[in-house]
């Protein structure tokens, strides 16, 4: 297992607003945009925006770590302590497996792998 990328998730209302600002004023390129979904990348990581309605109050952020073999990090994960506290199934909108796991430092992050 080998770990592809990591992406930084951010809830966004407005995606193209969201797109606009992290492409002009930071410099951002979309590598992938849609209602749901936006992939956003620079030379040193990358941001997904995800859709979040009208929420407009301060919301906390998801680390999201990117893998080639999802099965294998899982099985990692456990052997090194850390706990899987729940699994996503792909769905329209989403074709990626997502698991929600807590870290020996009890830090909440997702592992993720596209279909």
């Amino acid at each position: 297992m080998k770990v592809l990328s990591v992406i930084h998730m951010l809830y966004v209302q407005d995606m193209k607003r969201a797109i606009n600002f992290y492409v002009n004023a930071l410099g951002f390129t979309c590598e992938e945009e849609s209602e749901f979904w936006s992939s956003l990348v620079s030379e040193n990581g990358k941001i997904g925006l995800t859709s979040y309605g009208e929420y407009n109050e301060f919301k906390l952020t998801n680390l999201i770590i990117e893998v080639d073999d999802y099965d294998e990090a899982l099985k990692r994960i456990k052997e090194f302590g850390g706990i899987i506290s729940e699994e996503h199934q792909p769905y329209e909108g989403a074709p990626i497996h997502n698991a929600e796991i807590i870290d020996t430092e009890n830090n909440g992050i997702v592992i993720s792998k596209k279909l």
